[in-house]
């Protein structure tokens, strides 16, 4: 069974843009048509494909229909996952036993976390809860059961929202169906049985409650709020002690996604994997230990969508390191985002999902670009002017592909974004390494009273440099003219600016080849690599 002509080139971004069509055409549908005709669609179209290729003939139709199933399948997944999530509410008091799967949050006057029914009428969904009196609350951490009654509710949907964000679409990525507000005396610790859960949800759990076991030890140190804050969210994926102020000093000066768990941050993570392997990290072993170690990594920092893309694509970077074949490829990217919409259909309305893709997408178009452009290869392997080029690059194609999306979502528009990258990388590779260092040693500080006070100093040391990259944070942020806000476009405008980064994007690819034809082809980044290897070999 093959796919036709080019079309063999990219396969997987094929399949995933027809799963992604498959998903928005059964979120469309969903109210209108039932489950049973995607399912009996799909079963259709693949026994008819099975019936074609037994004949091996009509390979374009083949083609046709692979697309068709992939289609009929993203429809047949995300009609079945909303309707999963569809529950009356009876307005009445309900007795559940639940878990809390996320760190609880102190309101003003309750403390919300989130929680995982076990038993109950809603057993297996999720909710958001408000409990009553939150200072004796200070004891709930993750991983805790609970037995409760209250209320079920749905949301209140109907006030206006700023820009394209869709608080209803994030809860359903999430999976929330509901919202309650337990009173001070209607509930109580439990031991609950977590039976009902899948195997990966509690995996999930006891690694999360490893989790914030090293963030009270970090929390536990001589650091500032705002240097904690800083160090949970980029390690851990903890963000609930981040302050309003910190979050818009990062957003202003264009450096958001350094507080957000994403590629930069495991791609350190996979680097200290690689670098503690060795040699083996190219063998069966070291290519088992790795996938081993990125999956718990993170399974431990909560799964989201940003870190799944992630561990994702370092899981084919790894495979086809030991493979020996090329991975910065669309197709590797699409073959990730293939199968985490197979696995969650919803995650396609996941802001973080869609901001990690399209920045990666432009890192690879501007890597494909950029390895035969003359003055890149000129310059990429110089050691200081060579990484400086490389972050400036990839920082440039990530801000274009993810600038639309931001301007769509939140209205805000950095200019200074290349300066605080310049900063804020370099800087938060060295915290995340120190970061590491204090967490692999926290546990030693049990036996010896020498090591807890090393311990302590490392941290202060850590805290130190955090403090002074927000500082100069501070200040590009602070700078006139650092960031434009409500600057919100319609989905018109969204759809028009990636057209026209599509238009720009292959007009200088137009260009490039009319240089190369005019003036004769230049020796690509990889050229000069075999030339490289060639003389060694001499």
């Amino acid at each position: 069974m093959k796919f036709n002509g080019k079309l063999q080139l990219h396969t997987f971004l094929c399949i995933a843009i027809c799963l992604l069509v498959g998903i928005c055409i059964g979120d469309a549908t969903a109210d209108a048509v039932p489950v049973a005709l995607w399912q009996w669609l799909f079963v259709g179209l693949l026994s008819l494909l099975v019936l074609l290729h037994m004949s091996k003939r009509l390979e374009m139709m083949q083609t046709l229909l692979i697309f068709g199933i992939v289609m009929a399948g993203g429809a047949w997944r995300i009609t079945s996952y909303e309707n999963s999530l569809r529950c009356a509410f009876t307005g009445e008091e309900e007795v559940y036993e639940a878990v809390v799967v996320s760190q609880p949050i102190k309101k003003l006057r309750s403390m919300k976390c989130e929680l995982a029914i076990v038993s109950g009428r809603l057993a297996g969904h999720r909710l958001n809860a408000y409990f009553q009196n939150p200072n004796s609350l200070n004891h709930i951490v993750i991983g805790d059961g609970i037995e409760a009654q209250s209320v079920f509710s749905g949301f209140d949907d109907t006030y206006a929202q700023r820009g394209g964000f869709d608080w209803r679409r994030q809860r359903m990525v999430r999976g929330i169906v509901a919202r309650t507000f337990v009173a001070s005396d209607k509930w109580k610790r439990a031991e609950v049985s977590l039976e009902a859960m899948p195997r990966i949800d509690r995996l999930a759990l006891s690694l999360q409650s490893l989790r914030y076991d090293l963030l009270s030890r970090l929390q536990g140190s001589a650091l500032s709020e705002d240097s904690y804050a800083t160090i949970a969210a980029m390690t851990l994926g903890d963000k609930t002690g981040v302050s309003a102020e910190l979050r818009d000093t990062y957003s202003k000066a264009g450096v958001s996604h350094v507080l957000a768990l994403s590629g930069l941050h495991l791609g350190i993570i996979y680097a200290m994997i690689a670098l503690l392997l060795g040699r083996r990290r190219n063998t069966m072993g070291g290519l088992l230990v790795t996938l081993l170690l990125v999956w718990t990594f993170a399974l431990m920092v909560g799964m989201s969508p940003g870190i799944v893309r992630s561990a994702a694509m370092f899981s084919v970077y790894a495979s086809m390191t030991f493979l020996q074949r090329d991975y910065l490829t669309t197709n590797s990217l699409a073959l990730a985002a293939s199968v985490m919409l197979l696995a969650s259909p919803a995650m396609l309305w996941d802001v973080g999902f869609q901001m990690s893709f399209l920045a990666v997408m432009g890192i690879v178009i501007c890597h494909v670009l950029l390895r035969n452009n003359r003055f890149y290869v000129r310059y990429a392997h110089r050691r200081f002017v060579g990484k400086l080029v490389s972050l400036v690059c990839i920082s440039l194609a990530a801000q274009l592909f993810v600038l639309p999306l931001v301007m769509y979502y939140f209205g805000n528009v950095p200019f200074y974004f290349l300066l605080a990258n310049i900063v804020a990388v370099p800087l938060t590779t060295f915290i995340i390494y120190a970061a590491m260092l204090l967490f692999v040693l926290s546990p030693l500080c049990r036996f010896a009273a020498w090591m807890t006070v090393v311990w302590q100093w490392l941290a202060s040391g850590v805290g130190w440099v955090v403090a002074q990259m927000n500082t100069l944070l501070k200040v590009i942020a602070s700078l006139p003219g650092a960031s434009a806000d409500g600057v919100y476009i319609s989905a018109l405008q969204l759809s028009l600016m990636y057209v026209l980064i599509v238009a720009l994007v292959g007009v200088w690819r137009y260009g490039q080849q009319m240089y190369d034809s005019m003036h004769g082809k230049f020796k690509s980044e990889d050229d000069l690599k075999k030339l490289k290897s060639k003389r060694v070999k001499k």
